[in-house]
């Protein structure tokens, strides 16, 4: 399922998860398909996961959720699904930085209104 979502394989992820694939299922260093999809910014691989129960706010081992990986990246249609599902825009990773932070040091003017707008602590 990873390896699908990375690389948008929406046919694939379909069905896999038809086939009862957990969408939550961590890879060894705690990175789900939502992460995947979030990275690369795969908007409807990403609807698709959280309509089948994904958690949109699972951290990974080093406490990267999949909207720190969005806001990164400057994937701002998938930032928005994040937060739709109740992404928690202020939580940090292992290292102290939060989705605003990574935003603001990347530059990413669109991503930093939309967090704001979602009250995100600065």
């Amino acid at each position: 399922l990873l390896l699908a979502c990375w690389g948008n394989r929406l046919g694939m992820v379909r069905m896999l998860l038809k086939a009862n694939a957990d969408p939550n299922e961590p890879c060894c260093e705690g990175f789900t398909a939502v992460h995947m999809a979030a990275v690369e910014g795969h908007f409807r691989m990403a609807q698709m996961l959280l309509e089948a129960n994904a958690d949109a706010d699972r951290a990974a081992n080093c406490g990267d959720t999949p909207l720190f990986w969005a806001c990164a990246h400057d994937k701002l249609q998938v930032a928005k699904l994040l937060l739709e599902a109740r992404a928690d825009a202020d939580k940090a990773t292992s290292r102290g930085a939060t989705p605003t932070l990574i935003a603001s040091f990347q530059g990413h003017q669109d991503i930093i209104r939309l967090l704001l707008d979602a009250r995100a602590d600065t």
